[in-house]
């Protein structure tokens, strides 16, 4: 049976879009390990729909912990309680080392709750968080195998001659994450209709990009109907695709509605476009979110907030522009050379 230096386990989404943060994480990782290593020394186990499947799912997870000397996870929040477990009990018969790639922020949050998994994961080789705050969080709950590697992804950041620079209304911004009712879709929607009626004219031109959350998609059907003719759906957009799509916007919302977000994908592809971001401020907003440096913010879950940063730009557009270049410079923290060789360090140990 073949030796591999390294096991992924987490979603690949093989077979449907790679839109989502969860499975363009997880490729990414996959991705800058096989150049590292090359393709013979990394095996990937995929779980999309593993409830569909779980025997083939333990088989797999049963071929890592055989073949491999190094296995990292990425399961999201409804997966982690099956896999921590598994791959520690075949830990305990066929030695190797085992990682956990923490995908947004919500862990320590999580942990707290759940006494008998933090203790499992405590005796993982390392956990690899996005944040500094998430890693203060663990710390304080007595972990000691966390180590920080931002979020990163495969993207040419736009050329700086090919900014957008244009300052004049109507202002085109757009969402570019998964649409639910969480991540604020329905704020942005209220905030820029609320200023255009205001203004009695179209200020601002909002298009929402992503996936349609499965159990959100009739209640946004509904709010579709009744769309005004600034505001638009324009389906999902394919990882390598963002550069192109998003350099061509006034500025990126993010209006998430989530307190524990950790380096939202959404952020890095702006940062990559040169595009500021309007953005809630949420939990660790500031570990890559700098309010007056790469756009402004206002307070989490305030739409109230966040039509006075709208109002802001109308004043001062020419201000908001000039964080187009401070954006662009900020994408270099997420570029995957130096994420990567955190990772491969622990190979070494």
């Amino acid at each position: 049976m073949a030796k591999y230096k390294i096991g992924i386990v987490g979603y690949f989404a093989k077979g449907k879009s790679r839109a989502g943060g969860q499975e363009a994480k997880t490729c990414s990782i996959d991705r800058a390990l096989k150049e590292k290593y090359g393709k013979k020394n990394v095996l990937n186990i995929d779980t999309t729909d593993w409830k569909d499947k779980p025997f083939q799912l333990l088989w797999g997870l049963i071929r890592l912990a055989i073949q491999c000397d190094n296995i990292i996870m990425l399961p999201a929040q409804n997966s982690i309680r099956i896999f921590i477990p598994i791959l520690q009990d075949l830990n305990f018969l066929l030695q190797h080392k085992l990682f956990y790639s923490v995908v947004g922020g919500w862990l320590p949050e999580y942990l707290t709750k759940e006494k008998k998994l933090a203790n499992r994961a405590k005796k993982l080789n390392c956990i690899f968080v996005e944040t500094k705050s998430m890693k203060k969080s663990l710390n304080e709950m007595g972990f000691s195998n966390i180590d920080i590697v931002p979020n990163f992804k495969y993207l040419t950041p736009v050329d700086e001659k090919d900014l957008n620079q244009a300052a004049y209304p109507p202002y085109n911004i757009c969402t570019f994450s998964r649409v639910m009712k969480e991540k604020g879709i329905e704020d942005i929607i209220c905030a820029v209709t609320n200023i255009n009626s205001r203004y009695k004219k179209v200020v601002f031109q909002l298009d929402i990009y992503g996936k349609i959350d499965d159990g959100y998609l009739l209640d946004f059907r509904k709010i579709q109907e009744s769309f005004p003719e600034f505001i638009s759906y324009k389906g999902m957009v394919e990882p390598e695709e963002s550069v192109t799509v998003l350099k061509n916007y006034f500025a990126l919302a993010f209006p998430t509605r989530y307190y524990t977000e950790g380096i939202p994908g959404t952020l890095v592809d702006a940062y990559m476009s040169g595009v500021p971001v309007i953005s809630a401020l949420w939990g660790n907003s500031e570990d890559v979110f700098i309010d007056n440096i790469t756009g402004w913010g206002y307070k989490f879950e305030d739409i109230g907030d966040l039509e006075r940063v709208l109002e802001k730009i109308i004043e001062n557009p020419e201000n908001f522009v000039k964080m187009k270049k401070s954006s662009l410079e900020c994408a270099k923290k997420y570029l995957p050379e130096d994420a990567i060789k955190i990772i491969c360090s622990y190979f070494e140990k």
